[in-house]
């Protein structure tokens, strides 16, 4: 068997498009998660704090990855007040 070493991207690992952003999009996915999470929102706070039809949230919720965009999910954690500190690779 042949062991592969990761990148650091399972996007890129797997051949995908657009690794980076997807790696972004699954970042502050599973931060939105975590601060909803940390507060004890129920489904019904959640969908009043990130201005969301309540399927929506659950859509959320349950990490449905492909039910929102980069831009949708960039929009909900500035929403609900998330940063994330970037770095960029040295030259």
């Amino acid at each position: 068997m042949d062991i592969q070493h990761s990148s650091g991207n399972v996007f890129a690992d797997l051949g995908c498009s657009n690794p980076a952003a997807l790696q972004l999009k699954a970042r502050l996915m599973v931060a939105i998660d975590n601060h909803v999470k940390s507060q004890q929102w129920s489904p019904a706070e959640s969908a009043h704090q990130l201005n969301l039809p309540l399927a929506r949230v659950h859509s959320l919720l349950n990490q449905q990855f492909n039910a929102f965009s980069l831009d949708d999910i960039v929009e909900l954690a500035a929403a609900i007040e998330i940063r994330m500190e970037f770095t960029s690779p040295s030259s």
